[in-house]
Protein backbone atom coordinates (compact mmCIF):
# COMPACT_ATOMS: atom_id res chain seq x y z
CA UNK A 1 0.00 0.00 0.00
CA UNK A 2 1.13 3.53 -0.73
CA UNK A 3 2.06 5.46 2.40
CA UNK A 4 3.57 8.64 0.98
CA UNK A 5 4.84 10.08 -2.30
CA UNK A 6 6.96 13.22 -2.65
CA UNK A 7 8.34 15.10 -5.65
CA UNK A 8 10.16 18.34 -6.35
CA UNK A 9 11.09 20.15 -9.58
CA UNK A 10 8.66 18.42 -11.90
CA UNK A 11 6.43 20.30 -14.37
CA UNK A 12 4.44 22.84 -12.33
CA UNK A 13 5.79 21.51 -8.99
CA UNK A 14 8.83 23.53 -7.92
CA UNK A 15 9.33 22.88 -4.20
CA UNK A 16 8.69 19.53 -2.56
CA UNK A 17 5.08 18.41 -2.71
CA UNK A 18 3.88 15.42 -0.69
CA UNK A 19 0.78 13.25 -1.01
CA UNK A 20 0.13 11.05 2.04
CA UNK A 21 -2.33 8.20 2.48
CA UNK A 22 -1.91 8.07 6.24
CA UNK A 23 -5.24 8.69 7.94
CA UNK A 24 -5.86 11.60 10.26
CA UNK A 25 -6.34 10.72 13.92
CA UNK A 26 -9.94 11.94 13.93
CA UNK A 27 -11.07 9.47 11.26
CA UNK A 28 -14.04 7.48 12.53
CA UNK A 29 -15.33 6.35 9.12
CA UNK A 30 -14.03 2.79 9.53
CA UNK A 31 -12.25 2.86 6.18
CA UNK A 32 -8.63 2.56 7.32
CA UNK A 33 -6.19 -0.34 7.16
CA UNK A 34 -3.77 -0.89 10.05
CA UNK A 35 -0.18 -1.43 8.86
CA UNK A 36 2.38 -1.56 11.71
CA UNK A 37 1.62 1.59 13.69
CA UNK A 38 -0.02 3.38 10.74
CA UNK A 39 -3.64 3.71 9.63
CA UNK A 40 -3.69 3.80 5.83
CA UNK A 41 -6.46 5.09 3.59
CA UNK A 42 -8.05 3.23 0.65
CA UNK A 43 -8.46 6.39 -1.43
CA UNK A 44 -7.47 10.02 -1.87
CA UNK A 45 -8.93 12.73 -4.09
CA UNK A 46 -7.21 15.82 -5.49
CA UNK A 47 -9.19 18.98 -6.32
CA UNK A 48 -8.01 22.22 -7.86
CA UNK A 49 -8.62 24.76 -10.58
CA UNK A 50 -7.75 23.97 -14.18
CA UNK A 51 -3.98 24.23 -14.71
CA UNK A 52 -3.38 24.20 -10.93
CA UNK A 53 -1.19 21.08 -11.10
CA UNK A 54 -3.56 18.22 -10.21
CA UNK A 55 -2.36 16.16 -13.13
CA UNK A 56 1.27 16.99 -12.33
CA UNK A 57 1.04 14.95 -9.13
CA UNK A 58 -0.11 11.84 -11.00
CA UNK A 59 2.26 12.46 -13.90
CA UNK A 60 5.15 12.76 -11.43
CA UNK A 61 4.40 9.32 -10.03
CA UNK A 62 4.02 7.99 -13.56
CA UNK A 63 7.43 9.41 -14.50
CA UNK A 64 9.07 7.84 -11.44
CA UNK A 65 7.42 4.50 -12.22
CA UNK A 66 8.50 4.59 -15.87
CA UNK A 67 12.11 5.32 -14.89
CA UNK A 68 12.22 2.67 -12.15
CA UNK A 69 10.88 0.04 -14.54
CA UNK A 70 12.90 1.44 -17.49
CA UNK A 71 9.53 1.08 -19.11
CA UNK A 72 10.39 2.26 -22.58
CA UNK A 73 13.93 0.87 -22.46
CA UNK A 74 15.24 4.41 -22.59
CA UNK A 75 18.43 3.63 -20.67
CA UNK A 76 20.47 0.95 -22.42
CA UNK A 77 23.74 2.79 -23.05
CA UNK A 78 25.80 5.29 -21.07
CA UNK A 79 25.01 7.91 -23.72
CA UNK A 80 21.22 7.56 -23.34
CA UNK A 81 19.29 10.38 -21.68
CA UNK A 82 16.75 10.03 -18.89
CA UNK A 83 13.34 11.69 -19.33
CA UNK A 84 13.03 14.95 -17.40
CA UNK A 85 10.41 17.69 -17.13
CA UNK A 86 11.63 20.33 -14.65
CA UNK A 87 9.87 23.47 -13.42
CA UNK A 88 10.72 26.00 -16.13
CA UNK A 89 9.36 29.22 -14.63
CA UNK A 90 12.38 29.70 -12.41
CA UNK A 91 16.03 30.05 -13.43
CA UNK A 92 16.80 28.25 -10.17
CA UNK A 93 15.17 25.00 -11.28
CA UNK A 94 15.14 24.88 -15.08
CA UNK A 95 18.50 23.09 -15.14
CA UNK A 96 18.32 21.56 -11.66
CA UNK A 97 17.65 17.95 -10.68
CA UNK A 98 14.27 16.37 -10.06
CA UNK A 99 13.73 14.44 -6.82
CA UNK A 100 11.35 11.51 -6.29
CA UNK A 101 10.73 9.79 -2.95
CA UNK A 102 8.21 7.11 -2.05
CA UNK A 103 7.25 5.11 1.04
CA UNK A 104 5.08 2.02 0.66
CA UNK A 105 4.20 -1.30 2.25
CA UNK A 106 4.61 -4.56 0.38
CA UNK A 107 4.60 -8.18 1.55
CA UNK A 108 4.41 -7.10 5.17
CA UNK A 109 7.37 -4.70 5.08
CA UNK A 110 7.71 -0.96 4.68
CA UNK A 111 10.12 0.45 2.09
CA UNK A 112 11.45 3.94 1.41
CA UNK A 113 13.02 4.52 -1.99
CA UNK A 114 14.05 7.60 -3.91
CA UNK A 115 16.51 9.24 -6.25
CA UNK A 116 17.66 12.65 -7.52
CA UNK A 117 18.44 12.95 -11.22
CA UNK A 118 18.57 14.98 -14.40
CA UNK A 119 18.73 13.81 -18.01
CA UNK A 120 22.35 12.60 -17.72
CA UNK A 121 23.06 11.68 -14.10
CA UNK A 122 21.62 9.90 -11.09
CA UNK A 123 23.02 12.17 -8.37
CA UNK A 124 21.75 10.20 -5.40
CA UNK A 125 19.71 7.08 -4.76
CA UNK A 126 18.67 5.20 -1.63
CA UNK A 127 16.63 2.25 -0.43
CA UNK A 128 15.61 1.61 3.17
CA UNK A 129 13.54 -1.24 4.58
CA UNK A 130 11.70 -1.11 7.91
CA UNK A 131 12.33 -4.39 9.72
CA UNK A 132 10.96 -2.62 12.80
CA UNK A 133 9.85 0.96 13.41
CA UNK A 134 13.35 2.11 12.45
CA UNK A 135 14.61 2.02 8.86
CA UNK A 136 17.53 -0.19 7.86
CA UNK A 137 19.71 1.01 5.00
CA UNK A 138 19.95 -1.35 2.03
CA UNK A 139 21.97 1.15 0.02
CA UNK A 140 22.50 4.92 0.07
CA UNK A 141 24.51 6.40 -2.79
CA UNK A 142 25.64 9.90 -3.61
CA UNK A 143 27.62 10.85 -6.70
CA UNK A 144 30.11 12.82 -4.56
CA UNK A 145 30.77 10.28 -1.80
CA UNK A 146 31.43 6.61 -1.11
CA UNK A 147 28.32 4.40 -1.26
CA UNK A 148 26.77 3.16 1.97
CA UNK A 149 25.68 -0.47 1.79
CA UNK A 150 24.23 -2.47 4.65
CA UNK A 151 26.22 -5.43 5.98
CA UNK A 152 23.00 -7.41 5.62
CA UNK A 153 23.23 -6.77 1.87
CA UNK A 154 26.99 -6.91 1.45
CA UNK A 155 26.61 -8.78 -1.85
CA UNK A 156 25.82 -5.34 -3.31
CA UNK A 157 29.34 -4.12 -2.48
CA UNK A 158 30.72 -6.09 -5.40
CA UNK A 159 28.73 -4.01 -7.91
CA UNK A 160 31.20 -1.90 -9.85
CA UNK A 161 31.14 0.29 -12.93
CA UNK A 162 27.50 1.40 -12.89
CA UNK A 163 26.69 3.94 -15.60
CA UNK A 164 26.07 7.47 -14.31
CA UNK A 165 22.60 7.46 -15.91
CA UNK A 166 21.45 4.09 -14.53
CA UNK A 167 19.81 3.20 -11.25
CA UNK A 168 21.69 1.15 -8.67
CA UNK A 169 18.33 -0.53 -8.06
CA UNK A 170 18.66 -2.28 -11.42
CA UNK A 171 22.10 -3.65 -10.58
CA UNK A 172 20.85 -4.78 -7.16
CA UNK A 173 17.98 -6.59 -8.84
CA UNK A 174 20.37 -8.34 -11.23
CA UNK A 175 22.40 -9.48 -8.22
CA UNK A 176 19.34 -11.07 -6.65
CA UNK A 177 18.72 -8.52 -3.90
CA UNK A 178 15.25 -9.28 -2.52
CA UNK A 179 14.56 -5.71 -1.37
CA UNK A 180 15.32 -4.31 -4.83
CA UNK A 181 13.17 -6.99 -6.42
CA UNK A 182 10.29 -6.13 -4.07
CA UNK A 183 10.50 -2.46 -5.07
CA UNK A 184 10.39 -3.35 -8.76
CA UNK A 185 7.52 -5.79 -8.20
CA UNK A 186 5.50 -3.13 -6.34
CA UNK A 187 5.99 -0.48 -9.00
CA UNK A 188 5.01 -2.96 -11.70
CA UNK A 189 1.75 -3.70 -9.86
CA UNK A 190 0.64 -0.04 -9.89
CA UNK A 191 -1.63 1.21 -12.69
CA UNK A 192 -1.62 4.84 -13.85
CA UNK A 193 -4.47 6.05 -16.05
CA UNK A 194 -4.11 9.50 -17.54
CA UNK A 195 -6.97 11.72 -18.62
CA UNK A 196 -6.69 10.79 -22.30
CA UNK A 197 -7.62 7.24 -21.38
CA UNK A 198 -10.03 6.60 -24.28
CA UNK A 199 -7.20 5.36 -26.48
CA UNK A 200 -4.76 2.51 -26.91
CA UNK A 201 -3.02 3.03 -23.55
CA UNK A 202 -5.30 0.63 -21.68
CA UNK A 203 -5.80 -1.86 -24.46
CA UNK A 204 -3.22 -4.49 -23.42
CA UNK A 205 -4.68 -4.83 -19.90
CA UNK A 206 -8.25 -4.72 -21.19
CA UNK A 207 -7.64 -7.27 -23.94
CA UNK A 208 -5.97 -9.61 -21.45
CA UNK A 209 -8.94 -9.36 -19.08
CA UNK A 210 -11.47 -9.75 -21.89
CA UNK A 211 -9.66 -12.88 -23.09
CA UNK A 212 -10.27 -14.51 -19.71
CA UNK A 213 -13.91 -15.64 -19.54
CA UNK A 214 -14.22 -15.14 -15.77
CA UNK A 215 -12.82 -11.61 -15.96
CA UNK A 216 -14.89 -10.84 -19.04
CA UNK A 217 -18.09 -11.72 -17.21
CA UNK A 218 -17.11 -9.47 -14.30
CA UNK A 219 -16.50 -6.57 -16.69
CA UNK A 220 -19.87 -7.24 -18.32
CA UNK A 221 -21.55 -7.11 -14.88
CA UNK A 222 -19.85 -3.76 -14.24
CA UNK A 223 -21.22 -2.48 -17.54
CA UNK A 224 -24.72 -3.76 -16.78
CA UNK A 225 -24.65 -2.14 -13.34
CA UNK A 226 -23.84 1.22 -14.95
CA UNK A 227 -27.14 1.25 -16.88
CA UNK A 228 -25.70 1.74 -20.36
CA UNK A 229 -28.20 -0.62 -21.96
CA UNK A 230 -25.36 -3.02 -22.74
CA UNK A 231 -26.11 -6.70 -22.18
CA UNK A 232 -22.81 -8.22 -23.17
CA UNK A 233 -19.34 -7.26 -24.40
CA UNK A 234 -17.06 -9.49 -26.42
CA UNK A 235 -13.56 -9.28 -27.84
CA UNK A 236 -13.76 -9.74 -31.60
CA UNK A 237 -11.38 -9.62 -34.53
CA UNK A 238 -11.38 -9.09 -38.26
CA UNK A 239 -8.82 -9.23 -41.05
CA UNK A 240 -8.16 -6.05 -42.97
CA UNK A 241 -6.18 -5.79 -46.18
CA UNK A 242 -3.22 -3.48 -45.76
CA UNK A 243 -4.49 -1.41 -48.69
CA UNK A 244 -7.65 -0.56 -46.69
CA UNK A 245 -5.66 1.17 -43.97
CA UNK A 246 -4.55 4.83 -44.26
CA UNK A 247 -0.83 5.25 -44.96
CA UNK A 248 -0.02 6.60 -41.48
CA UNK A 249 -1.76 3.59 -39.94
CA UNK A 250 0.26 1.21 -42.10
CA UNK A 251 3.51 2.64 -40.77
CA UNK A 252 2.37 2.15 -37.17
CA UNK A 253 1.21 -1.39 -37.90
CA UNK A 254 4.52 -2.22 -39.58
CA UNK A 255 6.54 -0.89 -36.61
CA UNK A 256 4.45 -3.00 -34.23
CA UNK A 257 4.96 -6.01 -36.52
CA UNK A 258 1.22 -6.53 -36.87
CA UNK A 259 1.29 -7.11 -40.62
CA UNK A 260 1.42 -10.79 -41.62
CA UNK A 261 2.81 -12.45 -44.73
CA UNK A 262 -0.52 -12.08 -46.53
CA UNK A 263 -0.30 -8.27 -46.16
CA UNK A 264 -3.35 -8.28 -43.92
CA UNK A 265 -3.81 -6.95 -40.41
CA UNK A 266 -5.75 -8.62 -37.63
CA UNK A 267 -7.89 -5.90 -36.04
CA UNK A 268 -9.07 -6.53 -32.49
CA UNK A 269 -12.13 -4.65 -31.28
CA UNK A 270 -14.90 -4.86 -28.70
CA UNK A 271 -18.50 -5.71 -29.56
CA UNK A 272 -21.20 -4.38 -27.23
CA UNK A 273 -24.53 -6.20 -27.51
CA UNK A 274 -27.87 -4.39 -27.31
CA UNK A 275 -31.46 -5.60 -27.67
CA UNK A 276 -33.38 -4.60 -30.79
CA UNK A 277 -37.17 -4.19 -30.50
CA UNK A 278 -40.03 -4.31 -33.01
CA UNK A 279 -42.78 -1.74 -33.56
CA UNK A 280 -44.62 -3.09 -30.50
CA UNK A 281 -41.50 -2.77 -28.35
CA UNK A 282 -41.07 -6.51 -28.17
CA UNK A 283 -37.48 -7.83 -28.20
CA UNK A 284 -36.41 -9.30 -31.53
CA UNK A 285 -32.69 -9.97 -31.42
CA UNK A 286 -29.30 -8.88 -30.13
CA UNK A 287 -27.34 -6.48 -32.31
CA UNK A 288 -23.66 -5.59 -32.05
CA UNK A 289 -22.14 -2.14 -31.72
CA UNK A 290 -18.48 -1.43 -32.26
CA UNK A 291 -17.47 -0.09 -28.82
CA UNK A 292 -14.85 2.29 -30.22
CA UNK A 293 -17.05 3.65 -33.00
CA UNK A 294 -20.68 3.46 -31.84
CA UNK A 295 -20.74 3.96 -28.08
CA UNK A 296 -20.71 7.29 -26.23
CA UNK A 297 -17.55 8.81 -24.78
CA UNK A 298 -18.78 8.11 -21.24
CA UNK A 299 -19.52 4.47 -22.03
CA UNK A 300 -16.08 3.97 -23.56
CA UNK A 301 -14.38 5.80 -20.70
CA UNK A 302 -16.04 3.56 -18.10
CA UNK A 303 -15.40 0.41 -20.14
CA UNK A 304 -11.71 1.17 -20.56
CA UNK A 305 -11.49 1.83 -16.79
CA UNK A 306 -13.27 -1.38 -15.86
CA UNK A 307 -10.38 -3.84 -16.15
CA UNK A 308 -8.06 -1.59 -14.12
CA UNK A 309 -10.68 -1.19 -11.38
CA UNK A 310 -11.28 -4.94 -11.16
CA UNK A 311 -7.59 -5.79 -11.23
CA UNK A 312 -6.82 -3.33 -8.45
CA UNK A 313 -9.64 -4.64 -6.22
CA UNK A 314 -8.84 -8.30 -6.86
CA UNK A 315 -5.09 -7.95 -6.37
CA UNK A 316 -4.98 -5.26 -3.69
CA UNK A 317 -2.95 -2.84 -5.81
CA UNK A 318 -2.72 0.92 -6.27
CA UNK A 319 -4.61 2.70 -9.05
CA UNK A 320 -3.99 6.32 -10.10
CA UNK A 321 -6.66 7.92 -12.31
CA UNK A 322 -6.43 11.44 -13.69
CA UNK A 323 -9.91 12.95 -14.16
CA UNK A 324 -11.98 10.06 -12.83
CA UNK A 325 -15.14 11.97 -13.73
CA UNK A 326 -14.20 12.26 -17.42
CA UNK A 327 -17.57 11.93 -19.22
CA UNK A 328 -19.02 9.91 -16.30
CA UNK A 329 -22.28 10.66 -14.51
CA UNK A 330 -21.64 11.79 -10.90
CA UNK A 331 -23.49 8.76 -9.52
CA UNK A 332 -21.16 6.48 -11.44
CA UNK A 333 -18.07 8.23 -10.09
CA UNK A 334 -19.51 7.88 -6.59
CA UNK A 335 -20.02 4.16 -7.07
CA UNK A 336 -16.41 3.67 -8.16
CA UNK A 337 -15.19 5.50 -5.03
CA UNK A 338 -17.50 3.40 -2.86
CA UNK A 339 -15.95 0.19 -4.23
CA UNK A 340 -12.58 1.21 -2.79
CA UNK A 341 -13.81 2.86 0.41
CA UNK A 342 -15.97 -0.10 1.43
CA UNK A 343 -13.56 -2.56 3.06
CA UNK A 344 -16.18 -5.32 2.89
CA UNK A 345 -15.79 -5.12 -0.90
CA UNK A 346 -12.18 -3.95 -0.96
CA UNK A 347 -10.94 -6.91 1.06
CA UNK A 348 -7.38 -6.86 -0.30
CA UNK A 349 -6.82 -3.19 0.51
CA UNK A 350 -6.55 -1.73 -2.97
CA UNK A 351 -6.06 2.03 -3.16
CA UNK A 352 -7.46 4.66 -5.52
CA UNK A 353 -5.83 8.08 -5.97
CA UNK A 354 -7.58 10.36 -8.44
CA UNK A 355 -8.16 13.90 -9.60
CA UNK A 356 -11.59 15.31 -10.32
CA UNK A 357 -13.68 18.46 -10.71
CA UNK A 358 -16.82 16.64 -9.49
CA UNK A 359 -17.71 18.42 -6.24
CA UNK A 360 -20.59 15.99 -5.63
CA UNK A 361 -17.94 13.68 -4.21
CA UNK A 362 -16.62 16.31 -1.81
CA UNK A 363 -18.70 15.25 1.19
CA UNK A 364 -18.13 13.47 4.50
CA UNK A 365 -20.19 10.60 3.14
CA UNK A 366 -17.28 9.61 0.91
CA UNK A 367 -14.15 11.13 2.45
CA UNK A 368 -12.51 11.92 5.72
CA UNK A 369 -10.67 15.24 5.52
CA UNK A 370 -7.30 13.41 5.45
CA UNK A 371 -8.37 11.90 2.10
CA UNK A 372 -8.96 15.31 0.46
CA UNK A 373 -6.14 17.27 -1.19
CA UNK A 374 -6.01 20.58 -3.05
CA UNK A 375 -3.61 21.97 -5.63
CA UNK A 376 -3.10 25.68 -6.12
CA UNK A 377 -0.54 27.76 -7.97
CA UNK A 378 1.18 30.73 -6.41
CA UNK A 379 1.83 33.97 -8.28
CA UNK A 380 5.10 32.55 -9.61
CA UNK A 381 3.35 29.63 -11.31
CA UNK A 382 4.41 26.93 -8.82
CA UNK A 383 1.98 24.26 -7.60
CA UNK A 384 1.41 23.68 -3.89
CA UNK A 385 -0.31 20.51 -2.65
CA UNK A 386 -2.26 20.86 0.60
CA UNK A 387 -4.32 18.42 2.67
CA UNK A 388 -7.70 19.50 4.00
CA UNK A 389 -6.32 18.52 7.43
CA UNK A 390 -4.01 21.54 7.26
CA UNK A 391 -6.92 24.02 7.24
CA UNK A 392 -7.20 24.83 10.93
CA UNK A 393 -10.04 27.33 11.19
CA UNK A 394 -12.70 25.18 9.54
CA UNK A 395 -15.75 24.18 11.59
CA UNK A 396 -15.82 20.42 12.17
CA UNK A 397 -19.43 20.39 10.96
CA UNK A 398 -18.68 22.40 7.84
CA UNK A 399 -19.89 21.18 4.47
CA UNK A 400 -16.74 20.37 2.46
CA UNK A 401 -18.46 20.99 -0.85
CA UNK A 402 -19.94 24.35 0.10
CA UNK A 403 -16.72 25.60 1.69
CA UNK A 404 -14.74 24.64 -1.40
CA UNK A 405 -17.10 26.38 -3.82
CA UNK A 406 -17.04 29.48 -1.60
CA UNK A 407 -13.24 29.55 -1.87
CA UNK A 408 -12.47 28.82 1.79
CA UNK A 409 -9.89 26.22 0.78
CA UNK A 410 -8.58 28.14 -2.22
CA UNK A 411 -7.81 25.83 -5.16
CA UNK A 412 -10.56 27.37 -7.30
CA UNK A 413 -10.29 29.66 -10.34
CA UNK A 414 -10.72 33.39 -9.70
CA UNK A 415 -12.48 34.42 -12.86
CA UNK A 416 -12.48 37.74 -14.63
CA UNK A 417 -15.62 39.56 -15.76
CA UNK A 418 -15.54 38.14 -19.30
CA UNK A 419 -17.01 41.52 -20.36
CA UNK A 420 -14.62 41.72 -23.31
CA UNK A 421 -17.14 39.52 -25.19
CA UNK A 422 -19.25 42.63 -25.91
CA UNK A 423 -16.29 44.70 -27.07
CA UNK A 424 -15.29 45.36 -30.64
CA UNK A 425 -11.76 44.15 -31.06
CA UNK A 426 -9.48 46.59 -32.89
CA UNK A 427 -6.92 44.54 -34.80
CA UNK A 428 -4.64 47.57 -35.03
CA UNK A 429 -4.08 47.47 -31.27
CA UNK A 430 -6.23 50.44 -30.27
CA UNK A 431 -8.72 50.27 -27.42
CA UNK A 432 -11.92 48.45 -28.31
CA UNK A 433 -15.31 50.13 -28.34
CA UNK A 434 -18.43 48.77 -26.76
Amino acid sequence: MLIQFSVSNFKSIKDEATLSLVSGSSNSMGNTVAIDNLSLLPSAVIYGANASGKSSVIEAFSMMRDIVLNKNRIVMLSTDELPVNPFLLSSETENAATVFDIVFESSGKRYKYGFEYDNKYIYSEYLFVYDSNRPTCVFDLDIESEPKISERHKELKKIKGKNANSLFLWAADQNGNECAQEVLHWFKSVSVIKSNRVNENLMPELRKSMSDEIQRKKIVELMKSADFGIEDVKLSSESLALSEIPSEGRDIMAKRKLVNDNLTVQRLFFDSLHTQYDEKNLPIQKISFDMGRDESLGTKSYFYLSASILNALENGTLLFVDELDLSLHPLLSQKIVELFNNLKINKKHAQLVFTTQDTNLLTKKYFHKSQVWFTEKDKYGATHVTSLVEYKNINSKADFNQCYIMGKYGAIPYLGAFDFIDEKIDLDGNDGEK
